[in-house]
């Protein structure tokens, strides 16, 4: 077993896919206990760094780096993950053995963010974020980072798709989750 400190971008920057296995819950987070306390993390750390980043000289082009490496980062607690075997031309692939709940929003919320941006134009935080989310060069389900437990697939896949047909998930806690992230983002002001 190797443990790793990796942050989100490490997770998802490449072409994987995170599959949680049939013996895992069904995805359970909500607003208040879960949602809300995470976007006020995700809120908090991207003020610190829109500060260091204005006293730096505002430009992200030339101060981005410097001013990610001045802000604390978020932890979100431990991720179990297992290799599965897989031939060398197909995607790699992890179970999901701890962590889903979390993984499972921080794809949401990266999709959702990934949504808002392409609506109000920032092309190319829109393309940056959808590599977070989509892989490239798949088809069907495949292009998923993640891949949930059996019961909330088509949930997760009517959120991710951004269409309308997630409308026939409500009271899912994942197609809750997904305009919750948008809403929230709209709420605190963040594009």
């Amino acid at each position: 077993m190797k443990a790793d400190t990796l942050s989100l971008r490490q997770l998802f920057s490449k072409d994987i896919r995170y599959v949680v296995p049939r013996f895992q819950r069904s995805y359970v987070w909500n607003q208040e206990d879960q949602w809300e306390p995470l976007w006020d993390d995700v809120r908090n750390t991207a003020e610190r760094y829109l500060e260091f980043l204005d006293e730096l000289g505002g430009d992200i082009a030339d101060h981005g780096a410097k001013a990610a490496e001045q802000v604390e980062r978020h932890f979100m607690g431990a991720v179990v993950l297992q290799q599965r075997p897989n031939a060398v031309a197909e995607l790699e692939t992890r179970d999901v053995i701890d962590g889903q709940q979390r993984l499972t929003t921080m794809q949401l919320l990266a999709d959702a963010a990934q949504q808002v941006t392409e609506e109000d134009g920032f092309v190319q935080e829109s393309k940056r974020l959808r590599r977070i989310v989509i892989n490239r060069d798949v088809e069907g389900d495949d292009e998923f980072k993640l891949w949930p437990t059996q019961l909330d697939r088509d949930a997760f896949r009517a959120a991710m798709r951004n269409g309308d047909e997630d409308l026939a998930f409500v009271g899912s806690a994942v197609s809750l989750c997904q305009p919750a992230g948008r809403a929230g983002q709209g709420r605190y002001g963040v594009a």
